[in-house]
């Protein structure tokens, strides 16, 4: 090879990496951009009690629109007839010493306050919150969870009851008022209405072992989870 034409091609060689080195550095993403969408974002928090309804939710801003507006928006929640208060939330109902609250950017908000006018990017919490001086803590609550299974997957319920040291698991199932037992009280008869066909039946289970009919005198502890589930035969 002569001599002018080696240096040549080390100068063309390396302008092409250079050219190839800048363009993938020009091609990686901008870092510093802002996460935060635009819209209201209504978070729903089952908290410890009922995890599987926990989300989030984009709601699109408007001029006037309101914390009432964005309750109103979505179909997990449900206000009362007044909309002074909100009834149930994704098929969670709660014990009469328990509620649903609302938090506006991390603060309480009571619902005369709710036709305050919402600023784009402010955030609309849902939680539970109790009525006692106790606060809504773990310890003080049992859980009662109704499953459809794979027959009737759209009956889900959770029903949220204030533990105490002599509720049994037939307790929390009649303070439910979704469940009803047998003329015995030893089994149950039906959930919300429906009779399991012929192939069906209705288990209930504890912390996820299940249980015999004559076990609906156990009592229950801190934190247990009754389920009831409609089981194939």
């Amino acid at each position: 090879m002569k001599s002018w034409i080696r240096p040549l091609f080390v100068l063309l060689f390396a302008s092409l990496l250079i050219s190839a080195c800048t363009s993938k550095k020009d091609a990686l993403p901008a870092t510093g951009t802002p996460t935060t969408q635009d819209g209201i974002m209504l978070i729903i928090d089952g908290g410890k009690y009922t995890p599987d309804v926990t989300q989030r939710l984009h709601v699109d801003f408007s001029d006037g629109i309101t914390v009432r507006d964005v309750l109103a928006s979505n179909g997990a929640i449900r206000l009362s007839a007044d909309g002074s208060k909100i009834e149930s939330v994704s098929e969670v109902s709660l014990d009469a010493d328990l509620g649903w609250g609302v938090r506006l950017n991390g603060e309480d908000i009571p619902p005369e306050s709710w036709d305050k006018l919402l600023s784009n990017r402010d955030e609309v919490m849902v939680l539970v919150e109790a009525h006692t001086n106790d606060g809504p803590d773990r310890k003080n609550h049992v859980v009662l969870k109704i499953n459809g299974g794979l027959n009737y997957p759209t009956l889900k319920h959770y029903y949220i009851d204030m533990y105490t040291d002599s509720i049994s698991v037939r307790q929390l199932l009649l303070n439910s008022g979704i469940v009803q037992l047998n003329e015995s009280r030893k089994s149950v008869m039906s959930v919300d209405g429906y009779m399991p066909r012929v192939t069906e039946r209705w288990i209930v289970k504890v912390n996820n072992k299940k249980l015999l009919d004559s076990a609906l005198d156990m009592l229950l502890k801190p934190s247990d989870t009754v389920e009831v589930l409609l089981d194939r035969i």
